[in-house]
């Protein structure tokens, strides 16, 4: 339900605010007619058949457009932190989570993933109005640059629990790999390796009960193959060590 309060971008119908863009206008005159041309180009591409180009530029077409995918992503964290900073979900009914899952048509837990990226990598407005930067502005310059995407990092303190977005916090892993984690017993996790361990700081990968009942961490050198060279001194070959 919507408080009908005439906020720009609300009708009063829920079906405006959940998932259907063509029942929402923008007042701005600029900004309407920027992204009716973003709408308008992404229509035309939708209408081309890629059969008869050549693999070179199916190639090109999908990475550019899906750095332009990623640096929207990593835009909107900013649209959603001023959303919040100004009050602008309070016209849909629930919390904060519900109201912007209503108005994205999300889950109410993607909803809360979106929100807490907006807190770390969405710009900030000061209380006398000067524009502050992110939390964490290299990262988020880099998403919205289109370089990073939700999965080409792997959170080692899971972000559904709250964990961190910022480098310190993140490993790398595949797509593939990175759908194995979870909290379960029969899913992969990932600790920190402590100062104490021959990697200290790195990523420790523990594989499900079904693989190692005792789950103990293993070394993925897959990203510094250096080390299938020179492994590190005092302890096992690498190749004994490798997570998922």
């Amino acid at each position: 339900m919507l408080s009908g309060d005439g906020v720009a971008g609300v009708t009063e119908t829920a079906d405006a605010v959940s998932g259907h863009a063509a029942g929402l206008t923008i007042e701005s005159a600029f900004l309407e007619r920027v992204v009716a041309a973003l709408e308008e180009q992404v229509e035309v591409l939708g209408r081309i058949q890629t059969v008869g180009a050549s693999n070179a530029d199916r190639r090109a077409l999908l990475v550019r457009c899906e750095a332009v995918s990623r640096s929207l992503f990593g835009l909107s964290h900013t649209w959603i932190a001023d959303l919040l900073a100004q009050n602008g979900l309070e016209v849909i009914e629930g919390p904060a989570k519900q109201s912007l899952a209503t108005l994205l048509n999300l889950s109410p837990t993607r909803a809360g993933q979106r929100l807490r990226l907006s807190e770390q990598f969405g710009e900030r407005t000061a209380v006398a109005g000067e524009r502050l930067d992110p939390v964490l502005p290299r990262t988020a310059a880099a998403a919205d640059d289109g370089v990073l995407d939700e999965e080409h990092h792997h959170h080692i303190d899971e972000w559904a629990d709250g964990g961190g977005t910022d480098i310190e916090a993140l490993t790398f892993g595949c797509d593939v790999h990175h759908r194995l984690i979870g909290p379960r017993e029969r899913d992969w996790a990932t600790t920190k390796a402590g100062s104490g361990h021959r990697y200290a700081g790195r990523t420790l990968w523990h594989p499900p009960v079904t693989l190692d009942p005792a789950r103990r961490g293993r070394v993925n050198h897959f990203h510094h193959p250096n080390e299938y060279i020179y492994p590190a001194e005092n302890g096992p070959n690498p190749t004994s060590e490798k997570g998922p």
